[in-house]
């Protein structure tokens, strides 16, 4: 498999019925798509790359202002408020933050979270002896 970024139809298949155009249009989502050049490497994520940066732009997406109109949009950000009656639930939106509470805020994102933590587990291993690992003499 390729390495390479998501497709615009991937990520509409992550999204769902509710962020379908008009509401969210496939420029906006290529351009989420777009942006991931700068926090997606394609040569660190090799061939996971397209499945990490479906779930990035659909965290993106969900998080933007087109996005939190969508029917679904709803699941971006933590809730904060509930009402007992007919459903009814409003949502916060966390703003971006150094650690990865703003990637938590969305089910998207949270799939990103796993696949990035995965990921960290395929490093390299580098064997022989070092100045800090040698066996004193």
């Amino acid at each position: 498999m390729a390495q390479r970024y998501a497709t615009v139809a991937e990520v509409r298949a992550v999204l769902g019925p509710g962020f379908d155009d008009p509401v969210v249009t496939d420029a906006q989502i290529q351009s989420a798509i777009d942006d991931q050049v700068c926090f997606i490497g394609l040569a660190w994520w090799g061939t996971c790359a397209s499945v990490a940066s479906k779930y990035a732009a659909a965290h993106c997406i969900a998080l933007s202002p087109a996005g939190q109109q969508a029917q679904g949009g709803g699941q971006a950000g933590l809730e904060s408020g509930n009402a007992n009656g007919p459903a009814s639930r409003s949502w916060a939106i966390s703003p971006a933050s150094a650690d990865d509470s703003w990637w938590a805020s969305t089910w998207w994102g949270l799939k990103f979270l796993e696949l990035r933590k995965a990921k960290r587990g395929t490093g390299v291993l580098i064997l022989g002896a070092t100045a800090r690992t040698a066996r004193p003499s």
